[in-house]
């Protein structure tokens, strides 16, 4: 099922996997709209059950995507294939390698100014409409707490985004 996906969206992106993909390919990245991407997690005995979605992205970007998900889960079929049914439920076309730059969806973090972290990617959005900045949930974690007017509360550190000033927080790992 996932290397459906892998082969449909980035078929430059390394090999072409077969689809008898080992317990470790369980799970894909992949870009929704500019701005939102989604870590789909896949259950290896039912690959074409309803899979776990982690949305990235700022949350008022993520919102409307996830009500999709949630309006239209009942649409899900097993008995096609994952990309199909995603599109379906998220009301959606993905993007095509042919007429999308990998670039509008692999955004880097501000403050590394990279794309991966070992195999983190950014997952942490300052939420101001005009900044949208990713950042590695290490890399903002480090910032913030060294701040000097940083304050905690629970397991949050509050602080300010870097690139604008508005605040921002993030958990205390």
């Amino acid at each position: 099922m996932l290397c459906e996906i892998q082969n449909a969206l980035f078929p430059s992106e390394g090999p072409k996997f077969e689809c008898d993909l080992p317990q470790e390919f369980q799970y894909r990245w992949l870009p929704v709209t500019p701005g939102v991407s989604l870590l789909l997690v896949v259950n290896p005995v039912m690959p074409t059950a309803i899979p776990t979605c982690h949305y990235l992205g700022p949350e008022r970007i993520v919102e409307p995507v996830r009500a999709k998900f949630n309006k239209n889960i009942h649409k899900w079929n097993e008995f096609d294939s994952l990309l199909a049914n995603l599109q379906l439920v998220l009301e959606i076309e993905f993007p095509s390698p042919a007429t999308t730059e990998k670039e509008e969806f692999c955004l880097e973090c501000g403050i590394c100014y990279s794309y991966l972290l070992g195999e983190a990617i950014p997952e942490m959005t300052c939420d101001s409409p005009d900044c949208n900045q990713s950042f590695h949930h290490a890399c903002i974690y480090e910032y913030i707490r060294m701040l000097p007017d940083v304050r905690s509360s629970f397991n949050k550190l509050f602080g300010h985004c870097p690139y604008c000033n508005k605040p921002m927080w993030c958990t205390i790992p």
